[in-house]
């Protein structure tokens, strides 16, 4: 009788030592948001939208934070993300037909 009590004993306890590490690992990797999505393609996507599209960092960081569920140490990098300035390319003096 005592063996049954010790082995259904171990057996809960091993079940809630399970759940708990379950609960820890889902709240450390899934609810982050980042499991899907490198944060390089984040970066990129913002740097983008700032740089081409002419979007504020504000706006970015905020529509990006909220549909990704990104971390608020992340949405403060993206809102510090300053547009580029993008390279002219020189207009030759003078064009030719492409015939």
């Amino acid at each position: 009788m005592v063996t049954m009590l010790t082995i259904f004993l171990s057996f809960s306890a091993f079940l809630v030592g399970l759940a708990l590490v379950w609960r820890l690992a889902y709240r450390a990797g899934f609810a982050e948001g980042r499991s899907t999505i490198p944060l390089h393609l984040i970066r990129a996507l913002a740097k983008h939208r700032v740089s081409c599209d002419g979007e504020a960092p504000q706006i970015v960081a905020a529509d990006l934070g909220e549909a990704l569920l990104l971390p608020p140490d992340e949405i403060r990098r993206l809102q510090e993300i300053r547009p580029e300035v993008a390279e002219k390319t020189p207009v030759p003096g003078k064009l030719r037909p492409a015939s």
